[in-house]
């Protein structure tokens, strides 16, 4: 809230990181806090996960490993020749899916998008007919107490296990790509923004 003031007197920035950690610590500081660590109830289990499954999807990228994932992943599967609905669904599903393995959107936003946008134009279709329906998947983080922050503190309340959440994710995530897959069939072709689905590309 003050980077236009410090950064004219001290000429530094304070990353919101930095500022996040530096409130808890006022807030926590032992005599003259305004909570004792007791009080606060942090489940550190779940933050070390979730930093620890930050760290790796970060490092994933940082290597080129995730990417050079996807590649092997999307050049395995022969869609040429096959309809669009078929390569359609294919999309959908490995992008809805993703987040089980990358919680970071932008990691998943930054590596997937593109290949999916270049596997259009080689398939011969066009790109927003893959790449429009996939970012739409980007936010559904919903499989695993990690994919999401807002999964964290959901999870923290103790009223579900892993079990149940990915359950329920998996089946939330499911009922996400039929959405998809019927609006690309309907609504989206209907806009103009997918060909027909039993289309074969020339």
């Amino acid at each position: 809230m003050t980077d236009a003031l410090h950064m004219g007197w001290f000429g530094v920035e304070i990353s919101a990181p930095f500022a996040a950690l530096l409130g808890a610590v006022l807030v926590l500081f032992p005599r003259y806090g305004v909570m004792q660590w007791a009080e606060a109830e942090i489940p550190w289990h779940l933050l070390i996960f979730s930093a620890g499954a930050y760290a790796g999807g970060l490092a994933l990228d940082d290597t080129g490993a995730a990417e050079w994932g996807v590649r092997m992943l999307f050049g395995g599967m022969d869609l040429k020749g096959v309809p669009f609905g078929v390569s359609y669904t294919v999309v959908i599903a490995v992008m809805m899916y993703s987040h089980l393995l990358a919680t970071s959107k932008t990691v998943r936003t930054l590596i997937l998008l593109p290949i999916i946008i270049t596997m259009a134009k080689a398939l011969g279709w066009p790109p927003i007919a893959f790449a429009l329906p996939a970012a739409l998947c980007i936010d559904w983080v919903v499989g695993l107490p990690i994919s999401g922050k807002p999964n964290v503190i959901l999870f923290s309340t103790n009223q579900y296990s892993v079990a149940d959440n990915f359950k329920y994710g998996v089946l939330t995530c499911t009922l996400g790509v039929i959405l998809l897959v019927v609006s690309g069939a309907t609504w989206f072709h209907w806009l103009g923004l997918t060909p027909s689905f039993w289309a074969v590309a020339p």
